[in-house]
């Protein structure tokens, strides 16, 4: 067979000859719309773009030899076959099928995929289950996460994530998106958040195509909506939320949701709504302690292809207590640091960053915040917030095992945190004499020695005490 020189034309005859390989369903899930192809005559490269590498990654273990087959029939000899990520090429078309008054595509013989991973509208899927660190804080959160994404119709089909800002919920829901389609790739599979989905409808009001929003929607097998506190106060966005969710919901496909509170404290939400999601499910996850932040860092360096001496990656776990996003930002200062003391010695590398790297970037902080003043209302908030105890408990006699080890707590941060004497704390605390005040602060520092653990109310495990009073300190010094 003569080797064909229109590229155009090699191009609709490949995509025939895939149809037939591989099937048309197939096809038009992994192709139609998720790909486009080009075809270099010259080279004899066959040029596969796809929105994401999760796209590239399948198509190259699943389609890699019917492509080429498909190619080397069309055109009479090998080829180089090339699938490579090119964002750019789909940015167009995902604006366009993202407006609600986007008039429809034309038909076209050209392979123009719109991928399952990269929904018809909502946000690329960046997250996978597999990279997620586990620990103490999340490890409920992350097992109902797995099952919720393993099993099939049947079982129940309402998740509800919670927690701070920074934490992993937007990974847990978005590992669930692509473990599901990984498994399932036929599944109508859609991540969005609240704000997007309240533009969404909005734009579709005010376009008259309410309609065709809702038939999106509703027609789903699989949805995940992130940040749904966002729609509290927003009346008639949690109308069409709950007729949405109630469509899905009698159809049996599955909802996962995600926000910074448990659904009963979410203020300005509709009951309705709240005894829905109460319906499933209610996982919350916690700040990760001092062992998990060692995981995180060390992972996160790694992808960054950052190496650390574990001397480091211990202090940045210790420094960095506030969220995964805090240690996301201090490894982008100490990379950016990195490289600028690389090229001031010539680029000729410096191996693993160590200490003196990690004190120029802590000293640059200090240096950029101005010295704080802790207040004994302050820490009497933080541990109140761990210890689940009220502050008027603390300051009393009560003997209660928790409020004691609370009130142990405030006195050993004060301490720590302020240049207060022992006398001056107790009379802050209300005591006559500082003796119980003096040994309170012992019993924490000799506990801490040896290594106890605290059973805190909504954590499976016993806590460090160490992590709990590092957490305490954190939380004093960001207020």
């Amino acid at each position: 067979m003569s080797a064909i020189t229109s590229s155009n034309a090699v191009i609709v005859r490949v995509a025939d000859r895939l149809v037939e390989s591989v099937g048309r369903q197939r096809y038009h899930m992994w192709f139609d719309q998720s790909a486009r192809f080009n075809y270099d005559d010259q080279q004899h490269r066959l040029r596969v773009s796809v929105p994401n590498q999760f796209v590239a990654d399948w198509i190259d273990k699943h389609f890699h030899q019917q492509l080429r087959d498909a190619a080397e029939q069309v055109v009479g000899n090998r080829i180089d076959l090339d699938v490579h990520v090119d964002a750019d090429v789909f940015a167009a078309t995902s604006e366009a099928a993202s407006t609600p008054n986007a008039p429809e595509a034309p038909a076209d013989r050209s392979p123009s995929i719109q991928s399952k991973v990269q929904p018809k509208f909502g946000s690329v899927l960046r997250h996978t289950l597999e990279e997620f660190i586990v620990g103490p804080s999340n490890e409920l959160a992350f097992s109902a996460a797995s099952s919720f994404a393993e099993e099939g119709p049947g079982s129940a089909n309402i998740l509800f994530v919670h927690g701070g800002c920074g934490l992993g919920k937007t990974h847990l829901l978005q590992g669930i998106c692509r473990r599901v389609l990984d498994r399932r790739p036929q599944v109508r599979v859609h991540y969005t958040t609240a704000e997007q989905f309240t533009n969404e409808f909005l734009g579709a009001m005010r376009a008259n195509r309410i309609d065709a929003f809702r038939r999106r929607i509703r027609r789903l097998d699989h949805l995940a909506v992130d940040d749904v506190h966002f729609l509290a106060g927003k009346q008639a966005t949690q109308q069409e939320f709950l007729h949405s969710f109630d469509a899905i919901d009698l159809s049996g496909a599955r909802v996962v949701l995600a926000s910074d509170s448990h659904p009963k404290l979410i203020q300005k939400l509709s009951e309705s709504l709240v005894s829905r999601w109460m319906r499933g499910m209610v996982v919350q996850i916690h700040s990760p302690n001092t062992a998990t932040r060692i995981e995180i860092v060390r992972a996160l360096a790694q992808r960054r292809s950052l190496s650390l001496l574990d001397g480091v990656i211990k202090m940045l776990a210790a420094r960095c207590q506030g969220s995964v996003r805090e240690i996301e930002g201090t490894l982008t200062k100490l990379h950016a640091l990195a490289r600028l003391a690389n090229e001031r010695c010539g680029g000729g590398g410096t191996g693993p960053i160590g200490h003196t790297l990690l004190n120029r970037l802590f000293e640059g902080e200090v240096s950029e915040q101005p010295a704080k003043i802790v207040r004994l209302g302050t820490v009497l908030d933080a541990v109140a917030s761990r210890m689940h105890v009220t502050r008027s408990q603390m300051m009393s006699h009560v003997r209660d095992r928790r409020v004691v080890l609370a009130r142990s707590l405030v006195i050993f941060i004060l301490r720590q945190l302020t240049p207060m004497s022992f006398p001056e704390i107790a009379a802050a605390m209300g005591r006559s004499n500082h003796s119980s005040i003096l040994n309170a602060a012992r019993r924490i520092e000799r506990n801490m020695r040896e290594r106890a653990t605290v059973n805190l109310p909504g954590c499976l495990e016993p806590v460090l005490l160490e992590d709990l009073v590092e957490g305490i300190k954190h939380a004093v010094q960001k207020h």
